[in-house]
Order: structure tokens, then C-alpha cells, then sequence
């Protein structure tokens, strides 16, 4: 029988850069494959990833974020575009991570 990924889950991540206390939360999803298709439509011609693409690809898969500085969607993107790009380049690892199908996301 095929297995497809759950968007449903919540996966929370904390990056390792995070040196404060509490930490600071960023909750995903994995994206769908259809997710990923659509994702398409922001590569360029020679399909190089766009500002776009990276932009989309965080509203898909950012849930939420935890922390006592955001309480609402404008103040967490406002936060996710000041990210550092060691923290960004993380969160995007995650996402690349948790959105491909292997044997062990599966048995999850």
C-alpha cells in the first residue's frame, strides 16, 4: 500500500542557535507533495530557488511560533523574516527533512 506523509503533524523545532531562555518554538508541518508542486511556480526559468519560493515554502510549513514576544501572525512573520540565515538555512533543512517520505518518518 503507498504512504503518504501527515500533514496533519506538528513537529516542533528548536534551533540549535537558540541561546536564549525560554527558547523560542517554531512549529511545522510537512508538506504535501502537491504543496510541493505548487511550490513550483515561484522557481525561475532556470529553476533556481526564488525569494518567492523560500517565502511560500515557510507560510506552508510554519504553523506557529512559540514565543512570549509573538502573539499573532503579523509579529511572526515580521520574526521569520529578521531570522538570521544560520537559523533560516535550519528551518528550512527541517522542513526539506520532515516533508520527504522515508522509512523512518513512516513508521512515526
Amino acid at each position: 500500500m503507498l504512504q503518504g506523509l501527515s500533514t496533519e503533524q506538528r513537529i516542533e523545532f528548536v534551533s540549535k542557535e537558540d541561546k536564549s531562555d525560554p527558547k523560542t518554538v517554531v512549529v511545522l508541518k510537512p508538506l504535501s507533495g502537491m504543496d510541493k508542486i505548487s511550490l513550483g511556480n515561484y522557481l525561475d526559468s532556470s529553476g533556481t530557488l526564488t525569494e518567492g519560493y523560500l517565502n511560500s515554502m515557510l507560510d506552508r510549513a510554519i504553523l506557529e511560533i512559540k514565543s512570549p514576544d509573538i502573539t499573532d501572525k503579523k509579529e511572526a512573520v515580521e520574526f521569520v523574516k529578521n531570522l538570521d540565515i544560520l537559523v533560516l538555512q535550519e528551518v528550512f533543512s527541517k522542513i526539506n527533512e520532515i516533508s520527504t517520505s522515508t522509512k523512518d518518518i513512516e513508521k512515526n
